[in-house]
């Protein structure tokens, strides 16, 4: 599916770059979210996380990404973007236990897990409660 970015309502955060390799995985992840009307901006490893960030780094205000892909996987996407905007609030998924991620990753309280697989209120939830604190 094509890179998209929807308007949002004045009250929506920022967009919401989504890495998934599955192909069917993200597009339901930007769907729900669209539907929510949330920006979104697809990658599907993260290697291209990575680039669509640096072309929209300036409305991009959460990373979703899965820890797994092949190539550049989400954690070495995370490390080379955060360089870049130390600040980003990032939700990590994964099919995996949350101990993939290190106790420095997760006390810096801009780094979040949610497992996978999960239902659209966990996500939506855990969205919003990343977007407001």
């Amino acid at each position: 599916m094509p890179e998209t970015m929807y308007a949002a309502d004045s009250e929506k955060p920022e967009a919401i770059l989504v890495a998934e390799d599955e192909y069917a995985v993200r597009e339901i992840m930007e769907k729900l979210l669209e539907n929510k009307e949330y920006k979104v901006i697809s990658a599907v490893d993260g290697e291209d996380a990575v680039n669509k960030f640096e072309g929209h780094k300036g409305c991009i205000g959460m990373w979703l990404f899965d820890i797994m892909m092949p190539g550049m996987n989400g954690r070495d996407a995370y490390g080379r973007t955060k360089k870049i905007k130390p600040d980003i609030k990032t939700l990590f998924m994964s099919g995996y236990s949350e101990n993939i991620l290190t106790n420095k990753d997760l006390r810096d309280g801009r780094v979040y897990f949610l497992q996978k697989p999960m239902t659209p209120d966990k996500l939506f939830h855990k969205v919003s409660e990343i977007f407001s604190t």
